[in-house]
């Protein structure tokens, strides 16, 4: 029964996260046809990155608790901790895809800093 709530939990969670990245986004894109400078460019760049943040944010929330590791509740913890990681891990998919998407995010916003500054 605790599998079906955390389950239901982590999809309730991931479709949140869904609509409120798509909330980012359509509204980022609705701004796209009065764009007129730089920095409105990079605004509306911002708001779809973190839009899709959001979106990964949720799935991988979903994929921890409902996975066969579920860190967040606790079943089969101690192997995910006493064994290596494997080179072909899912956890470094996750640890390459957050360095893309954050490192995208810092990058605009320093444009948007250096932009602001001069």
């Amino acid at each position: 029964m605790n599998r079906l709530v955390y389950a239901l939990f982590a999809f309730s969670c991931f479709f949140a996260a869904v609509f409120f990245g798509a909330i980012l986004i359509f509204s980022a894109l609705g701004n796209v046809s009065s764009i007129s400078t730089l920095l409105e460019f990079l605004g509306v760049c911002l708001f779809v990155n973190a839009g899709i943040i959001a979106i990964w944010l949720g799935w991988w929330v979903k994929r921890v608790v409902t996975g066969r590791r579920g860190l967040v509740f606790g079943w089969n913890r101690e192997p995910f901790f006493i064994k290596p990681i494997r080179p072909e891990a899912k956890i470094n998919g996750f640890r390459h895809q957050a360095a893309y998407l954050f490192g995208s995010l810092a990058i605009i916003v320093v444009l948007i800093y250096l932009n602001m500054a001069t």
